[in-house]
């Protein structure tokens, strides 16, 4: 079949010149054509299948201007979505080309397979070989078909048309498939749209063989507005939650207190309620709210909805006491002293309405990235032909230059720098432990804001008036500590992100992020300093700036009299700075009038001084006159605003020469008089009650102020160095807007990356998720609702994402349910395996690990990693050694503590003494041992990690105990530490009928990948071996340990 055949979908034919005659065309080949800055140019390739290195290269050809014109305008079209272009060559002709235009309503790409059934009465006149050559379509290098796509909607409903030339296959879309049922025969040439479907495999099967579905397709084809499986899965989901949140809520009522007490530690606030009642155990952690009592004559339905006050989840019930614990969190309100409790539902209700809101924009097609349903539900996607991927290098010079770490990139880490930059929509990056996805992700912004702001110089370069931008990239994660750890450090071209967190957010985050943002402004203070070579500039605008609140303070306090007399005292306690002297007398009226000091003089003008130091008698100026006189004159030549004439100055000039007349004297006299009479006058009086005469002054001083500032600050630097000094004071009091108003990146976790107040949702050029396969489908919706290009980046082989507790379990206890792995894989999972596939895979692995001694990585990578899990060349033996001492200094350890030392304790979280003991002496020989070490201790159950906290407690010091972290697996992905130490916890005999023992948690390869790969020097596993070596990994270890002597095995 060829694409000439398809009458519907031709456009234009047009012809280009082409000078190069070294390239070989093909008639019937496809070309790409890219424009240029030249409107009659285009640069074109050949691509699809046949095509050589020879001809698919770039070659520069010209079109006639109605060519041109036609060219530019398909490309117009199809950047506003109206339909998709392919060109083919018709003819080859000695310099020129005759190009055949080809419009598509949609191209739409599968990732899975195309499966459609003959019917048996279609199998009676054809065969699958025959139907195969005259419908699939493999110039693009995959198979495709073309279906007519029916303006009417009776049309469309009733079946499907795929189009070979005038000829048609007629098929119904099944529930068990697509089914062709006959051929047909275009009576009159066609004009109806045409859609193009690829797919890995196109494939025509008998009625008798297996059913096959395409959901994908099958939903493109019922013009199906719903999405399909995948959304309607996540969407019922939601809706569980909301009404497992409403009846969770009837459940509790609302249980009533008399009394409550409260203690405040470091961390939080633990309240004791006593209530009217008791309360049942089972609602132990749900979170509680606290609010005035509504009594029972109110008006339900007139009534004001009474607030909740957070006072966080229930922590133990002691008959009717209840005791929650809340972390200590800014603007924490106080709550009645007697009232009721309810479930606190509200951060419930705003997750459910971010998932919704973020839904509904993916779902009417309100993303930038319109086919982004398509994508998730099956993968498909508009097809990209090759002008859709960008071709921008991965690491450039300048890269170079402003991520020095760029210069030691592994080739994988390159690729996936490659596919961020360049995907037209999405890309994935899956990053096992310790392989550097912080560092990435850095260059990843780094390179796009490069190409990003080339971009933007081009369009300036081509319309001068053109508004230059920088890229806006949102940065975010399923949970605080990794969006910190992602922005750790501003980009080399941008200010620190600004972070988005939730109201109710811990205060160690926002002291976090504080700290970040005063070292970055102390670093920035520092460096301004260091520029500005002129302090007077800068002192000049402290002053202005102290001066400035001061007047603020007066304003907001009423304008008091008092206030502004002494803000006039401050003014001219500047004697450098001239005020006119009809100024300086209101000043002090205003000062003696607010009788702001009882012993307080008028503060005369400098003139007036002067002048009364004149010596007017012949015998007195042979004394100080001359000196006096000179201080008269320099006075005078600075105060432009007396206007002083220069015949009166030169009068004073004269007398300051060694020899002078008597007439030059006598001159001298009568010009000092003259001055005293209009300037040596008593003070003058204002009218202080009216404030805006009092205010007319203060104003009138402050211009005087900076005005003669101004004009000593003339030259050059001086003007440089207040240009820096008023930036830096501006920057002092609102570097946090600033950082929130001008910087690229933003950073939130996915829930709080929506704003619910703010309708217009903010756009990101790109958004880039950390964390990916740990969020939840619906939270990972919300900033993928935002991005022009999304790059996820996570490792499914690590924790899993999360779900409800509540609702898992009300599916798990469905009997109709049967698809618990679909909704246990993540989103990151399932995209990383459908865009895998294709002609132009998005995905990429990041292989080499900086983390872990290269014993523990080989284990590792051997276990969870089909043994792809490589350690760089930088990290040896030798830089991840440890002492001899511990555990002979071997990377492995097994720590066999059989049940005769203790068994598991029952109940739902188990403990087991005999490991904490031994943990407990482990640790402490390894913090005396290698006193710089930090060492984290894992379980997978709450009670273990408690106890073996208590015990480090009574045996550890303050700076020991500094060094150490105990905790569940859930808490440590994304950390690492030099010694990790794993308690096992199980260890239990058979139970009768079963032939092993149980090991819960420790089936889990997700978790248990995590806790083997925290370690940098040392991984020690602690555990009953009967027990542990049912598992897979265990015994792997087991045998590296105790049988071939690859590391250290203990008996305890």
């Amino acid at each position: 079949m060829k694409i000439s055949d398809i009458h519907s979908a031709k456009g234009l034919k047009f012809k280009l010149n082409f000078i190069d005659s070294s390239v070989y065309f093909s008639a019937g080949m496809l070309i790409h054509i890219e424009a240029t800055q030249k409107d009659c140019e285009f640069l074109i390739n050949q691509y699809g299948k046949g095509t050589c290195t020879t001809s698919s290269q770039l070659v520069l050809c010209k079109a006639d201007n109605k060519s041109a014109q036609y060219i530019l305008d398909l490309f117009e079209s199809e950047h506003n979505d109206a339909f998709r272009c392919m060109f083919a060559i018709e003819g080859v002709n000695d310099t020129s080309l005759e190009i055949q235009a080809y419009t598509f309503r949609s191209v739409t790409e599968y990732k899975t397979p195309i499966y459609i059934q003959i019917s048996d009465k279609l199998q009676e006149k054809t065969n699958i070989e025959k139907l195969y050559k005259e419908y699939v379509w493999d110039q693009l290098g995959e198979p495709a078909l073309f279906c007519l796509n029916y303006k009417s909607k009776k049309k469309q409903l009733a079946d499907v048309r795929f189009a070979s030339g005038r000829r048609y296959l007629f098929a119904h879309n099944t529930p068990r498939g697509i089914v062709a049922e006959s051929e047909s025969f275009l009576k009159d040439r066609y004009e109806v749209p045409v859609d193009v479907y690829l797919a890995p495999e196109i494939k025509f099967i008998s009625g008798g063989e297996r059913s096959y579905v395409n959901d994908g397709l099958a939903a493109d084809l019922d013009k199906i507005s719903n999405p399909a499986s995948y959304f309607a899965r996540w969407e019922a989901y939601n809706e569980l939650s909301k009404k497992l949140l409403e009846q969770e809520s009837e459940e509790f009522g609302e249980l009533h207190y008399s009394s409550y007490t409260m203690k405040t530690d470091l961390s939080g606030i633990t309240y004791e309620f006593v209530g009217d009642e008791e309360l049942d155990e089972s609602f132990i952690g749900k979170e509680l709210g606290a609010s005035e009592k509504v009594t029972d004559k109110d008006d339900a339905a007139s009534s004001k909805r009474v607030k909740q006050i957070a006072v966080g989840p229930i922590k133990r019930i002691s008959g009717r006491k209840v005791t929650t614990y809340i972390e200590i969190m800014e603007g924490l309100e106080s709550i009645p002293d007697s009232g009721s409790l309810t479930l606190y539902t509200a951060g419930d209700k705003y997750i459910i309405a971010r998932r919704d809101a973020a839904k509904e924009r993916m779902i009417n097609h309100q993303s930038p990235i319109k086919s982004i349903v398509a994508l998730i539900e099956a993968g498909a996607s508009e097809y990209e032909l090759p002008g859709d991927w960008g071709s921008h290098k991965a690491v450039t010079e300048e890269l170079r230059r402003n991520f020095p770490k760029a210069k030691d990139f592994k080739p994988e880490q390159i690729d996936a720098i490659n596919i961020a930059i360049n995907t037209p929509d999405i890309a994935l990056i899956q990053g096992p432990p310790g392989t550097g996805k912080t560092t990435v992700i850095k260059a990843i912004c780094e390179r796009f804001r490069e190409i990003f702001e080339a971009e933007e110089r081009q369009h300036k370069k081509a319309d001068p008036e053109y508004v230059l931008r920088s890229p806006k990239f949102l940065i975010s994660s399923f949970q605080n500590e990794a969006v910190d750890n992602a922005i750790s450090t501003p980009l080399p071209g941008d200010i620190p992100a600004y972070r988005k967190t939730a109201k109710r957010v811990k205060d160690s985050i926002k002291k976090q992020y504080q700290r970040a943002l005063d070292e970055w402004y102390s670093g920035v203070s520092i460096s301004i300093n260091e520029l500005i070579e002129d302090k007077t500039a800068l002192d000049f605008v402290e002053d202005r700036k102290r001066l400035n609140d001061e007047f603020i303070s007066y304003k907001n306090a009423g304008e008091p009299l008092e206030l502004a007399a002494k803000l006039m005292k401050h003014y001219l306690s500047y004697t450098d700075i001239c005020y006119p002297q009809e100024l300086i007398k209101a000043a002090n009226t205003v000062m003696r009038a607010a009788t702001l000091d009882v012993d307080v003089d008028d503060i005369p003008d400098p003139i007036i001084a002067n002048l009364e130091a004149q010596r007017t008698l012949p015998k007195a100026f042979t004394d100080d006159g001359r000196i006096n006189a000179r201080r008269l004159s320099a006075h005078l030549k600075i105060r432009d605003d007396l206007g002083i004439d220069e015949q009166i100055i030169d009068a004073i000039d004269a007398v300051c020469k060694e020899e002078f007349s008597d007439i030059e004297f006598a001159h001298y006299v009568d010009t000092v008089r003259i001055l005293q009479k209009k300037y040596c006058k008593h003070s003058m009086e204002i009218d202080i009650k009216d404030k805006s005469i009092v205010n007319e002054c203060l104003i009138v001083m402050s211009d005087h102020f900076t005005n003669q500032y101004m004009n000593t600050l003339s030259d050059i630097e001086s003007k440089k160095s207040l240009i820096l000094s008023e930036f830096l004071s501006r920057l002092e009091q609102e570097y946090e807007v600033m950082v929130r108003k001008y910087s690229m990146t933003t950073a939130a976790t996915c829930q709080t990356s929506l704003d619910l107040r703010n309708n217009s949702q903010k756009t990101y050029d790109l958004v880039i998720i950390d964390e990916a396969a740990r969020a939840n489908p619906l939270d990972l919706f919300i900033p993928m609702s935002m991005g022009k290009k999304i790059v996820l980046v996570g490792d499914h082989k690590q924790l899993p994402h999360m779900l409800e507790p509540d609702v898992l379990k009300v599916i798990m206890d469905d009997p109709k349910f049967k698809d618990l792995p679909e909704i246990e894989k993540s989103l990151f999972e399932r995209l990383f395996g459908m865009f895998s596939k294709g002609h132009k895979p998005k995905t990429v692995l990041l292989t080499h690990q900086f983390r872990m001694h290269p014993e523990i990585c080989k284990f590792v990578s051997e276990v969870f990693y089909d043994g792809l899990l490589q350690t760089a060349e930088s990290v040896t033996p030798e830089l991840r050694c440890s002492p001899k001492s511990i555990n002979n200094g071997r990377a492995l350890t097994f720590v066999n503590v059989p049940i005769s030392k203790g068994a598991e304790t029952p109940g739902v979280s188990k403990s087991r003494m005999a490991e904490v003991e031994v943990i407990s002496k482990d640790v402490k020989t390894i913090l005396e041992t290698d006193t710089e070490a930090k060492v984290g201790i894992i379980t997978f159950y709450a009670a273990q990690a408690t106890k073996i906290t208590q015990s480090l407690e009574l045996l550890l010091n303050a700076e020991e105990i500094s060094r150490v972290e105990v905790g569940t697996v859930d808490a440590f992905q994304g950390k690492e530490f030099d010694y990790v130490l794993l308690s096992c916890v199980r260890s239990n005999k058979p139970k009768r009928g079963e032939e092993q023992p149980m090991v819960g948690f420790l089936e889990k390869p997700n978790r248990l990948c995590v806790a083997f790969s925290r370690a940098k020097r040392q991984l020690i596993i602690y555990g009953d071996a009967e027990t542990l070596i049912q598992i897979p990994c265990f015994s792997r270890l087991y045998d590296i340990c105790a049988i071939e002597g690859g590391g250290c095995y203990r008996e305890y």
